[in-house]
Formats: C-alpha cells, structure tokens, sequence
C-alpha cells in the first residue's frame, strides 16, 4: 500500500512550506518494526503515522494521498521542521501507514509505526495497552450496528 513522502523534492529554499512540498510522491512503505520514543524519532527523522482507510480521515487519488489525516500529516511535517531546526538534508518525514482499522492499534505495539491517527474512542481495555493523546471532541455518542455476520448475543 502507499504512503506520502511529502517535502522529498531537493529543489527550493531551506524554509519548507505547503506550496514547497512534492505532494504527488507515493512509495511503497517500509513496514520493518522500531521501537523508541521522541529522540529515536528525531535520529531516524521519520515519523510514521499508522492510519486507516476513511472516506474523510486517508484516502488516495490518482496516487496522491487525500483527506483530513493527510493535510495534518503534512502541516505536522512542516512543523516539526521548523521546531527542530531540520536543514534541508535533515528534513523530518512524516508517512502514513495505510492499515486495516481492527489493526491499527496492533502494529502500533509491534512498532510498524510511531502514533496512530485514526478517530479512535478511548476504552478502559484500549487504555491499557496504549497511551492516547487528550481527545479533540468529548462525549460522543457512538451508534453500534450490527448485521446477519455479527456476533450473536451482542450486548453494548
């Protein structure tokens, strides 16, 4: 599956912005496991975002990566090149790991990625296995739906 490699482009001036970012580049990921916190993040200078398929959240169009995860991921980008003083050779990368949403959380604890972007609700059992950042939105209510290859005895 592809990822966005945005601001690989070697031509431009050493401040990356939006209109500065070769947004047409897809490669294939790497999905090798690493582990480590921020430092080992900033010495690998990629940040890989782990995110679902979604019709509004990641999404590809004639090969360019679309939606609302994608223009975070490049504003993010952009970000942490100028909190961190990135040179042009030194830029951070910031790709996106397309994964099935029953995985997400899954390759994150086997270290396929470094942080998961994907509309998530925090629950006690979720909590336990992984930190989350504070929530953008609270309290929401979430409707459950079922069909003929549901569990039988579901109970919310």
């Amino acid at each position: 599956m592809p990822e966005a490699v945005p601001g690989s482009e070697e031509s431009g001036s050493d401040s990356q912005d939006a209109d500065s970012l070769d947004l047409d580049t897809v490669e294939l990921p790497t999905r090798s496991a690493a582990f480590g916190d921020f430092d080992a993040i900033k010495e690998r200078r990629v940040l890989r975002i782990i995110v679902p398929y979604s019709k509004t959240l990641f999404f590809i169009v004639k090969g360019r990566t679309e939606g609302i995860g994608a223009e975070m991921t490049r504003a993010l980008e952009i970000w942490l090149d100028k909190r961190h003083h990135a040179s042009k050779a030194l830029r951070f990368r910031v790709v996106l790991l397309p994964t099935a949403r029953d995985k997400l959380l899954d390759d994150l604890r086997r270290g396929i990625g470094d942080v998961v972007m994907g509309n998530l609700t925090v629950t006690t059992e979720q909590a336990e296995l992984v930190d989350f950042a504070a929530p953008l939105i609270e309290n929401v209510r979430e409707v459950l739906i079922t069909g003929p290859e549901g569990p039988e005895n579901f109970q919310p």
